[in-house]
């Protein structure tokens, strides 16, 4: 065999071996699994405005089992809205969702003709959407109270399809009730245990107007109780036990301008109960518009899905750690404390049931302080984390900002260094 034949057969292997992984990767590897799941929600719970006021919500997709390397290539959702109680009054933004191509996403025109809204979008190129690990925010929509009254804002279609042409077939949606303010002259209008304020009725604190029909104010607030109009989302697996977990970090008064920095993945260990060892998880938490009061920083809110082998019961307590934070030892499904960092426990509390678990841990603060600095947390607040901050004073570059931009506003400054400061009285992570 001369040299080129032995060239040109070495040149045709090299030929085969690529077209070859090309088919594999083309082909064999499209039925490839991916996310098991996706949760279609709202960032609040429900939508409380008024006649002629304008409220912006946020669409989220939150995907079960999602990883890094799978990306969202096309996305639909259809929404109906009461229109008889609102109106659609801007274009939706979808900028948030990583998904540059739209194929149809509704104007006012068109949505408030029949109250529907269609969002259906796209990936640029295939494989260049965003990848199931984190939770996507997919629209904001403008909606402005038209007559006093009360509806669902309900997803009623949705479809995903991954980069490898797998359709995520399982699908969950978490419907909203929103409720427009009747209007009103007088106190006596607005019936028992509620006053009229600026045109509108409200409730005295400590009661709610649980009516079927919002527009009926005869009977007043006449429930003690907060009306069980919200239903959360099913768990992703049966005999599961899911937190749906309501978080307050220590600094974050604003809202960031920077989409990525409302998202904060959030380390969650689970121990005590009938638990042989400690179990760890991560999931990611999302920025909510919602506090405690104006004074308050803004509330994150995440789900937690636990493995179906957790035996539901009594006497458990939960470690949660920030990514930036000392993690902190919380011991009841609703803890207050007096001063931010003074919530101290010891035996476990937490009631943990089949299925959904609201756990407001809120009323508390997550302290800032322990910084990433070289590539992990190690569990204290000191010099390391102080001197860093220190000498990245003013710094608004993107690396430095990830690790010890504290409040979320863009910047290295005087605010990052004093609530670090105010972490050293407690100094290190609980147990």
């Amino acid at each position: 065999m001369n040299k080129f034949k032995i060239i040109f057969l070495f040149f045709l292997a090299i030929v085969f071996f690529i077209s070859l992984f090309y088919y594999i990767n083309l082909y064999l590897t499209r039925t490839r699994a991916g996310a098991s799941s996706v949760t279609f929600s709202f960032l609040s719970e429900k939508i409380n405005l008024n006649i002629g006021q304008i409220r912006e919500i946020q669409l989220l997709a939150q995907f079960q089992n999602g990883s890094a390397l799978e990306k969202i290539d096309y996305l639909k959702v259809v929404l109906n809205f009461p229109q008889d109680i609102l109106e659609l009054v801007d274009y939706i933004d979808t900028s948030s969702s990583g998904l540059g191509r739209q194929m149809r996403v509704d104007g006012p025109q068109a949505a408030n003709s029949g109250g529907q809204i269609v969002i259906e979008l796209g990936a640029q190129a295939p494989g260049s959407g965003p990848t199931t690990e984190n939770p996507l925010i997919l629209a904001k929509i403008k909606f402005k109270g038209k007559v006093g009254g009360k509806g669902q804002l309900s997803i009623v279609n949705a479809q995903v399809v991954n980069n490898t042409s797998v359709e995520i077939t399982q699908i969950y949606k978490k419907n909203i009730m929103i409720y427009v303010s009747q209007l009103c002259e007088s106190d006596e209008y607005c019936g028992p245990n509620a006053f009229c304020q600026n045109s509108f009725c409200v409730c005295n604190p400590g009661y709610y107007n649980c009516d079927t029909d919002d527009n009926n104010w005869q009977n007043g607030c006449e429930s003690t109780t907060e009306c069980s109009d919200f239903s959360p989302p099913p768990p992703f697996s049966s005999g599961a036990a899911t937190l749906n977990l309501k978080l307050k970090f220590q600094g974050i008064m604003q809202q960031p301008t920077n989409n990525n920095q409302r998202v904060m993945r959030v380390k969650i260990k689970l121990d005590g109960g009938l638990l042989p060892e400690p179990l760890a998880t991560e999931s990611a938490f999302l920025l909510t518009q919602n506090r405690n009061s104006d004074t308050d920083p803004y509330i994150w809110q995440g789900i937690v899905n636990l493995p179906s082998s957790l035996i539901a019961g009594n006497n458990y307590y939960i470690l949660v750690k920030g990514p930036k934070h000392i993690q902190k030892r919380i011991c009841t499904n609703s803890p207050t404390e007096t001063s931010p960092g003074s919530y101290r426990c010891f035996s476990g509390n937490i009631t943990l049931l089949e299925g959904v678990n609201n756990l407001d841990f809120s009323k508390v603060y997550l302290l800032a302080g322990d910084l990433p600095v070289s590539g992990g947390q190690d569990g204290v607040v000191n010099s390391l984390d102080t001197s860093y901050i220190r000498n990245n004073l003013g710094k608004t570059d993107p690396e430095v900002l990830a690790i010890a931009d504290l409040n979320l506003d863009g910047k290295i400054d005087t605010q990052d260094w004093s609530l670090v400061i105010a972490a050293l009285s407690v100094r290190a992570d609980e147990e």
